[in-house]
């Protein structure tokens, strides 16, 4: 339904790689579909800018500008070429009279992200390093139409060190399940993580 051109034509926008989209705490009454490409969604904490999560196609951002009168609660910044559906908050409630999927396809990504958070909290609490990491890769895996992860969206996201994550695959590597590059992790196939995490 959202990658019809005569939406795009009417609420389409497109945006380079490391471009802010919106800032946490401004106003804000847009809502974003996101048409083709990646964001990463960003706080700030202590001063310091963490990635809290990496989303792409078939996700809304900015949901909660529709929905509450309140100051934006994150930074969302392109990590790559992205298109976009932008809504003005009166333009989304005049488009879910007419198509009222638009509320099911809201509810879906809303709850996708729930599971998702849930999943990565547990991750996140995970004591045994090696057990959070191919925690996280097996999610991003499920999720994604491809079996390439950034190695600093792993180690932004785990909050671990990049000798940490390469000291931890290494064996795998050597295994022929993975390959490792200077940017990204390709994963061969997935079965061994199972096997792994049973």
């Amino acid at each position: 339904m959202f990658d019809n051109p005569i939406l795009f034509k009417k609420f389409g926008q497109e945006y380079d790689a490391e471009e802010i989209v919106f800032c946490e705490y401004e106003r804000g009454e847009e809502l974003y579909y996101i048409v083709s490409g990646k964001v990463k969604i960003s706080k700030i904490m202590k001063n310091n800018e963490k990635v809290v999560a990496y989303i792409g196609k078939g996700e809304f951002v900015g949901e909660m500008a529709i929905f509450e009168n309140k100051p934006r609660t994150a930074t969302v910044i392109t990590v790559e070429k992205t298109k976009f559906l932008k809504f003005k908050k009166i333009e989304f409630f005049q488009l879910i009279k007419t198509a009222p999927i638009l509320v099911i396809e809201l509810i879906k990504c809303l709850s996708k992200r729930n599971r998702r958070t849930l999943e990565q909290m547990n991750s996140l609490l995970e004591k045994d390093l090696e057990k959070k990491i191919l925690e996280y890769i097996y999610l991003k895996l499920n999720e994604k139409e491809t079996n390439e992860i950034k190695i600093s969206e792993i180690i932004s996201i785990l909050n671990i060190t990049r000798d940490e994550l390469l000291e931890t695959l290494l064996p795998y590597q050597k295994k022929s399940y993975l390959r490792i590059t200077t940017t990204d992790i390709f994963i061969n196939e997935t079965g061994w993580i199972k096997r792994k995490l049973k």
